[in-house]
C-alpha cells in the first residue's frame, strides 16, 4: 500500500544534524509515511548516519552528485509515492504531532494548495532561541508575499501531489528562492492554509545564507523571480503597484539592516523609504545611523507602543 505522506530530505553534509532530523521523523504520531533522503554530494558521515536507519523499510536513500537542494528534492519528489509531499531539511527538527495536525487540516480543507505552520528558531546546540508564530489564515495568500510574511517555510511545508503536477517542480536554474518561486505559483491556483502554533524547529546558521547571498537573493527576487511572476505567470491580475513597492521598500531595509559601513546603510535605507515612505521600520533603521543614541531609543520605544513588534519576511 502507498504512503499518504512522502517526505522529502535533501542532505548536503549534514552528518552533524540529520540524526536528529530523522528521529523527529520517526516519532511523529502520524506514521503513514516515508522519507526519501536525498544526499547531495556529500564529504562527511551523512551516509553512515543514514545507514543505521535503512533497517525501517519507511526510509529509501538516494545519493547524487552535487546539483543543489532544488535538484534534490525534485529527485525526491519523482521518487515519491504519497498522495502528499512534506518538505523538511536535514538540519531542522519537527514536533511530534505536526504532520498529525496538518494532516487535520487537509482533512478539514481539501482544497488547500499548502499548509505550512510557525517554528521555532534554534541555534546549532539545538537552544530555542526564539518563537515564530504565523497568523492562523486559509485563502489567497498572493498579497502576502508583498504586504506580510512569507506564507511557508520548506520545512514546514505539505501539500497534495496534484499542486506539483499542476505548477510544476522547483526551478532549478535559480540559486536562491526557488521555494518563493514555487509558493507564488502555487498562490495563483490554490488557497494556504496557514497553522499559528509552531510545529518545527529552524536551525539558525545552517541553511542560513551569508549576507553577501542575501542581496544576491534579493537581487534575484527583484529582477527576475517577481517580473517573472507578474508577465509571465499572470501574476499582475493580482499584484498591485503598491504591493510591489512594499516589497522593494522591506528588502532595501533588510539590505541596509546588514550593511556596517554607515554610508551604505544609509543609502539603503533611504531607498527603502523612497519605495514607502511610511515604513516606520527603515525610519527606526536610518535614526539607529543618524541620532544620537538617547534620541534613537527614545523613538524606539515610542515605536514599538505605536506600532508593536513586527516580523520579517521569512
Amino acid at each position: 500500500m502507498e504512503p499518504i505522506v512522502s517526505i522529502v530530505m535533501p542532505a548536503y553534509n549534514a552528518g552533524a544534524y540529520i540524526e536528529e532530523a530523522i528521529h523527529s521523523v520517526l516519532t511523529q504520531t502520524f506514521t503513514d509515511w516515508e522519507l526519501i533522503i536525498v544526499d547531495d554530494g556529500s564529504k562527511d558521515n551523512t551516509a553512515e548516519v543514514v545507514a543505521e536507519h535503512l533497517a525501517d523499510k519507511r526510509i529509501q536513500y538516494i545519493k547524487q552528485e552535487n546539483r543543489g537542494a532544488s535538484s534534490s528534492r525534485n529527485v525526491g519528489i519523482r521518487q515519491s509515492k504519497g498522495r502528499y509531499i512534506a518538505f523538511f531539511d536535514a538540519d531542522d527538527v519537527w514536533l511530534p504531532d505536526k504532520l498529525t495536525k496538518q494532516m487535520a487540516i487537509f482533512k478539514k480543507y481539501p482544497a488547500t494548495g499548502v499548509c505550512s505552520t510557525g517554528f521555532y528558531g534554534i541555534s546549532p546546540e539545538g537552544e530555542v532561541l526564539y518563537t515564530r508564530p504565523r497568523e492562523e489564515y486559509y485563502g489567497n495568500v498572493t498579497s502576502h508575499f508583498f504586504l506580510k510574511e512569507c506564507p511557508a517555510d520548506m520545512s514546514s511545508a505539505v501539500l497534495p501531489r496534484e499542486v506539483i503536477e499542476k505548477v510544476g517542480l522547483l526551478d532549478e536554474t535559480l540559486p536562491y528562492a526557488m521555494d518563493f518561486d514555487l509558493w507564488l505559483r502555487i498562490s495563483l491556483r490554490y488557497p494556504f492554509y496557514c497553522i499559528s502554533e509552531p510545529l518545527f524547529c529552524y536551525r539558525q546558521g545552517q541553511s542560513s545564507i551569508s549576507s553577501r547571498n542575501s542581496d544576491a537573493r534579493s537581487d534575484l527576487l527583484l529582477q527576475v523571480i517577481i517580473p517573472r511572476f507578474l508577465k509571465e505567470y499572470g501574476g499582475s491580475k493580482y499584484v498591485q503597484w503598491h504591493h510591489i513597492m512594499h516589497f522593494k521598500s522591506d528588502n532595501y531595509k533588510w539590505r541596509a539592516d546588514g550593511r556596517n559601513i554607515w554610508s551604505s546603510s544609509v543609502y539603503w535605507y533611504l531607498r527603502a523609504l523612497s519605495c514607502n515612505p511610511v515604513n516606520y521600520q527603515a525610519w527606526i533603521g536610518l535614526a539607529s545611523r543618524i541620532l544620537p543614541k538617547v534620541f534613537y531609543n527614545y523613538l524606539k520605544q515610542i515605536s514599538q507602543t505605536r506600532f508593536g513588534n513586527t516580523k520579517g519576511n521569512g
